[in-house]
């Protein structure tokens, strides 16, 4: 730490620092943290998009095409084919999240959710 408080402030004993490279160090020392800090907040996106695509509070996520296919119970994901998801009972559902890759077309008929439903960022469905 003394060090760090020498390069900043310009204190060595050797030969003082000038207030340019103090203001250089500094600023790289703030660039430093910033990186770090993002990183460390990328990490934590790649982790929650990959486990619940930002759904809030979700166990059962439906995420991407694939998810909503083994679902289905018939069709191929076209307009005029959609999934069918039907005569189902779910605890909680939440389809799509911020970061949604649902690009499928699909149904979602006589089925019960016990506690809720969330549909955020999906565009290709019909309740």
């Amino acid at each position: 730490m003394t060090i760090l408080y020498y390069l900043v402030l310009g204190m060595s004993e050797k030969k003082p620092i000038s207030a340019s490279k103090r203001i250089a160090i500094a600023i790289g020392i703030i660039l430093l943290i910033l990186v770090i800090l993002y990183g460390a907040l990328l990490i934590t996106f790649l982790i929650n998009e990959k486990n619940n695509c930002y759904c809030s509070f979700a166990d059962n996520s439906l995420c991407t095409d694939k998810d909503i296919k083994k679902l289905s119970s018939s069709g191929d994901g076209t307009l005029e084919n959609p999934y069918v998801i039907d005569n189902s009972t779910f605890d909680f559902v939440c389809i799509g999240g911020w970061y949604s890759r649902i690009t499928v077309h699909f149904i979602i008929k006589n089925c019960t959710f016990t506690t809720g439903l969330e549909i955020t960022h999906v565009n290709n469905f019909v309740i």
